[in-house]
């Protein structure tokens, strides 16, 4: 495959505040269907910056997004 096609991120959230792709402000509201679209025109071939500003409930029951710094590799990771 040659060519950089839509994609999307699961979001079961409340809402986008805000999104930026590649340093690229969205101003069209991305959220839609517990996803967040992300459109060809703002993606490149590889590695790819996402930069999202979201409104979500607090949960108790261990769902939604969870942060975790690894002592052992000291990167930072995101599950959800």
């Amino acid at each position: 495959m040659n060519e950089v096609e839509d994609t999307f991120l699961d979001y079961a959230g409340e809402s986008v505040l805000w999104m930026k792709v590649n340093g690229t402000e969205i101003t069209e509201n991305p959220f839609a269907n517990d996803r967040i679209n992300l459109t060809k025109q703002n993606l490149k071939k590889g590695v790819n910056e996402v930069l999202i500003r979201f409104e979500s409930k607090y949960v108790r029951d261990c769902e939604g997004i969870h942060y975790y710094k690894d002592s052992a590799d000291d990167e930072e990771y995101l599950y959800s």
